[in-house]
């Protein structure tokens, strides 16, 4: 365990985003791993670790690492919290993690935490994931609906970066699916179209998702002939502007990538639209995907490599 910490900052390592990054992730994939197999030191080590957060977290004000690190930290409480009778979960576990978010949360508004609607393209679905998944968590319906509009619609007072999905995959016929940071460089949109909890925004504005990752791995599948529309940044950089595709990290090999590896969008997007039987509507994808190695080796269906990867074998 990495962690735990009374506050998580903006201040690199030592603000304990990354603690908390990483041991939400662990918290997360022990939970799983206990699910899918009932292996007891998983399950122990699982809620070890959430509820020594859940004591100890008050202020949390970083939404990159510490918003992701809370929304699979909750992710995992809610699991167990769901399968009460075999995790053992108590009514008391559940009071220790909702004093947490009570704690975190009180201080967050427009300009502090994880709710704030001006955040930068991709940085901004971190945030919005965590906020989420604490309000599904506590029964929270004001922020639950709040988090749904800032990633549906869009309340940026600038548009330029808002991170909704419909502003930022573009829905032009002419550039349809193009995401806007695939100016900045290629990992950062994978950041950009994740799925977050709660809503079915896989379907939301004609499949949009969709359309994006399908746009993301036509061109990191090498082909050059993917149309673009140039974009322009913050009126702060407004001289700058994303005239063209980046090449930077384009076609990386993320099955090798530890750090990634293997729960990402990339993973989850196939999952998705293969449960729902749209699989076929992303060629591109799939190709992608087996040139990857991808898609049934993630750590969703249990692969043994994928259990080594992350040191639970």
């Amino acid at each position: 365990m990495a962690g735990p910490f009374g506050t998580v900052s903006w201040a690199g390592g030592d603000g304990h985003n990354i603690p908390l990054q990483q041991d939400g992730k662990n918290a997360y994939y022990l939970t799983l791993a206990w699910y899918a197999t009932g292996t007891e030191i998983w399950l122990t080590r699982a809620k070890n670790t959430i509820l020594a957060w859940g004591s100890t977290l008050k202020d949390l004000n970083e939404h990159i690492q510490g918003g992701e690190g809370l929304a699979y930290m909750t992710a995992a409480a809610e699991i167990l919290r769901a399968s009460a009778s075999d995790s053992g979960w108590s009514s008391e576990n559940t009071k220790t993690y909702l004093g947490m978010i009570d704690r975190i949360s009180a201080g967050w508004n427009e300009t502090r935490g994880l709710v704030g609607p001006n955040f930068f393209m991709n940085q901004g679905a971190y945030g919005n994931s965590g906020a989420m998944n604490v309000a599904v968590f506590s029964d929270n319906r004001d922020l639950y609906e709040d988090m749904v509009y800032h990633a549906t619609v869009g309340a940026n007072p600038d548009p330029s970066i808002d991170y909704a999905i419909p502003i930022q995959i573009s829905g032009d016929k002419d550039f349809y699916g193009q995401v806007t940071e695939m100016g900045r460089d290629q990992g950062h949109p994978m950041a950009r179209i994740q799925g977050t909890s709660g809503v079915d925004f896989f379907t939301q504005n004609s499949s949009r998702l969709l359309a994006g990752w399908e746009y993301w791995s036509r061109y990191n599948s090498g082909d050059d002939d993917v149309p673009w529309e140039p974009k322009a940044t913050p009126p702060a950089t407004s001289d700058e502007v994303y005239a063209k595709l980046n090449d930077i990290s384009r076609g990386r090999n993320y099955a090798n990538d530890t750090a990634l590896h293997p729960l990402e969008t990339i993973g989850v997007a196939y999952h998705e639209y293969y449960r729902r039987g749209d699989a076929s509507e992303m060629p591109h994808h799939l190709a992608y995907m087996k040139w990857q190695g991808l898609g049934w080796d993630a750590f969703e269906w249990g692969d043994d490599g994928s259990l080594k990867a992350i040191g639970l074998l």
